[in-house]
């Protein structure tokens, strides 16, 4: 079994921007039209979101473990931090890989974010097969993607792009939300089988995470919320999911971040306030370390549209 300590973290930072296998990278994005022309590489842990179409052929993949066949007209999604590992493709494999980081991801999504995430609450990656006419709509998000990317120097050429991404991102949440409303009307787990000790923790983490109007930073806030030590929390956070409570808990923050500074009029001081950071100064460092700019020109650039960044 793979030791996570010892796998090394790969991120859209981490890709040469002169590399000839890659044919679109910026700061939050990078797409790969041929995957046959990637390089075998030894296990990774991915920091961006993955999304993958098989055309034609057949791809083989290790996730966190478990050896996944990706067949014709599939579609795979995984969440950030998946361990991949011994990739194979058939001679005949046709397919295209898209990386998308988790602000971008956040940025895109908006208020739909809670209903991604949730599809990844027990396991790290999504196999869909696709009908034909869903067939025939990814392709198509795919192709007309891969000709904007084409088109370099032109005006808007990133924000046309976005609005791609983000239209073929929400359809893909509009069919996990008809999903998910299916499941909440079958019985629940409880009745059906009951859930392992740890998943229902884990579960009842994620409720409490995403009903708090405040996002406390806190694990053991959280911890005495449920009657563990942190320590523990943080084990089956880890375990479930690939990720650390802190990680969960800044990704929620940072999702309301965005919403209040572009869909309400409050103050940047007043969003600060609502947050119950400790001051407007810590809000301020908070959002230009993983925004990359300050409240102020963050919320612009938001309300200038997905390309705003």
């Amino acid at each position: 079994m793979i030791n996570d300590d010892m796998i090394p973290s790969f991120g859209i930072e981490d890709i040469n921007p002169n590399d000839p296998n890659v044919d679109y990278l910026d700061k939050d994005l990078v797409f790969v039209d041929d995957m046959r022309r990637l390089p075998d590489a030894a296990a990774m842990k991915f920091k961006m979101n993955l999304t993958l179409i098989c055309l034609h052929g057949r791809l083989s993949v290790v996730l966190n473990g478990q050896r996944i066949e990706v067949g014709e007209r599939q579609l795979l999604l995984s969440h950030s931090n998946v361990i991949a590992d011994d990739y194979m493709v058939s001679p005949n494999y046709e397919g295209k890989l898209l990386m998308v980081s988790d602000r971008l991801a956040k940025m895109l999504l908006g208020q739909y974010i809670d209903i991604w995430q949730r599809e990844f609450y027990e396991r790290p990656y999504i196999l869909v097969s696709l009908n034909d006419r869903d067939f025939i709509v990814f392709t198509c998000f795919y192709q007309l993607t891969s000709m904007k990317m084409e088109e370099i120097g032109t005006q808007l050429h990133r924000e046309v792009i976005l609005v791609l991404l983000q239209a073929s991102l929400l359809d893909l949440c509009s069919r996990f939300q008809s999903a998910q409303e299916q499941q909440a009307a079958l019985p629940s787990q409880a009745e059906a089988a009951p859930l392992r000790q740890g998943s229902l923790l884990f579960h009842r983490f994620l409720d409490l995470l995403t009903s708090a109007a405040i996002k406390r930073r806190s694990v053991t806030y959280y911890a005495d919320q449920l009657s563990v030590t942190p320590k523990y929390l943080s084990t089956v956070c880890r375990r479930e999911s690939g990720k650390s409570p802190h990680e969960w808990i800044r990704e929620y923050t940072l999702a309301d971040i965005a919403y209040y500074l572009k869909s309400t009029t409050l103050t940047i001081k007043e969003i600060s306030d609502r947050l119950e950071f400790p001051n407007l100064s810590f809000f301020g460092r908070f959002v230009k370390e993983h925004f990359g700019v300050s409240p102020m020109k963050y919320r612009e650039n938001l309300r200038r549209g997905p390309g705003g960044t």
